[in-house]
């Protein structure tokens, strides 16, 4: 084989060499442009480190059981109709996630509203993680705020988080770093992992002043009544 054939050859395999190179670059491009959305990212209006709420299955509180299904519990209607809180909770989350009756919105904002209208913390809860997601009504955050508030009142950890978002970001409320603050060490105090982190994240945010006057008040404050 001469030098001019040799040469030939060579430039073709450099050349297929690099189509299949680029080829394989540009398959690599698109699968991660294609990559679809992680599921549960919260939306851009959302506060901050929002937990991504009202799109999942709403959890029933501590202790709940198949056994509080209506279709297995069938006094869970009349216990609810009567005015038991816990019961018209457990029949809220029941319609809301298609647990032993059709999933309704409607019937489970209902049962939710009177149960966190009785001071049920895991309600009010509720109520402000619907509100905040958009979910069965419109987008809210002044009305989330005011039953994450209600229910962070009572201790509620999860409550007393989102309260700290909603005030570190101003959704709903006012930018307060310091009230944001109590609400994170509140959370935290109750093993709270993330109100830790995102606590943590603001005290270099914060002068030393806000910074005392944050843990004096998180040190006096207690709740208003127990947690249902």
């Amino acid at each position: 084989m001469d030098r001019s054939t040799v040469a030939v050859v060579a430039a073709v395999v450099l050349i297929v060499g690099a189509a299949i190179w680029g080829g394989i670059a540009f398959d690599e491009h698109l699968g991660r442009e294609a990559d679809p959305p992680i599921v549960g990212t919260p939306p851009a209006t959302a506060p901050v480190g929002a937990t991504p709420i009202g799109t999942e299955p709403l959890a029933a509180e501590p202790g709940w059981s198949a056994a509080n299904s209506p279709a297995i519990n069938t006094g869970l209607f009349s216990q609810a109709e009567k005015g038991d809180a816990r019961a018209q909770y457990h029949l809220a989350v029941a319609y809301l996630n298609g647990h032993g009756v059709a999933r309704n919105t409607a019937l489970a904002l209902k049962w939710l509203d009177q149960a966190a209208r009785q001071d049920h913390a895991d309600a009010q809860y509720a109520l402000g993680t619907i509100h905040l997601a958009g979910r069965g009504v419109r987008q809210n955050f002044q009305t989330a705020f005011k039953w994450f508030d209600m229910a962070a009142q009572q201790n509620h950890a999860e409550s007393q988080y989102q309260v700290g978002l909603m005030y570190r970001s101003g959704s709903g409320v006012g930018v307060d770093k310091s009230r944001a603050y109590v609400w994170f060490n509140l959370a935290a105090a109750q093993g709270h992992a993330r109100a830790a982190i995102e606590r943590d994240r603001l005290l270099p945010t914060m002068t030393a002043d806000q910074v005392a006057v944050a843990q004096r008040n998180a040190e006096a404050w207690r709740p208003t009544t127990a947690k249902p």
